[in-house]
């Protein structure tokens, strides 16, 4: 098992621009983030008239790729989104989404 994998280090940029929901709904909107050890967060914003919050939120973490020498192929590696909505002082999950950026 030793020897077959590649060590590929690496930054990873993204941006978490914006979400839309199907209807109106109240309360602000934030997106966290998650990729092993390191995680962030957008601001909190409301929903405009076309049910879009819009973050343009841009973030970087370290991201530690590994490479089959075999076939080339890339070992998963996951961002995890999470959606919350606030709404009188509650925090309710709104959505979530899991990335594989490999």
């Amino acid at each position: 098992m030793f020897g077959k994998w590649r060590k590929v280090s690496s930054i990873l940029f993204f941006t978490v621009e914006s979400i839309k929901t199907c209807k109106p709904y109240d309360g602000r909107y934030y997106v966290e983030w998650v990729r092993g050890s390191s995680k962030g967060k957008t601001d909190s914003i409301e929903l405009n008239n076309d049910n879009l919050a819009i973050f343009n939120s841009n973030f970087e973490c370290k991201c530690t790729v590994y490479q089959s020498k075999g076939d080339g192929s890339f070992r998963p590696k996951i961002v995890k989104f999470i959606c919350y909505r606030l709404l009188n002082n509650e925090t309710k999950i709104f959505g979530r989404l899991s990335i594989d950026v490999s």
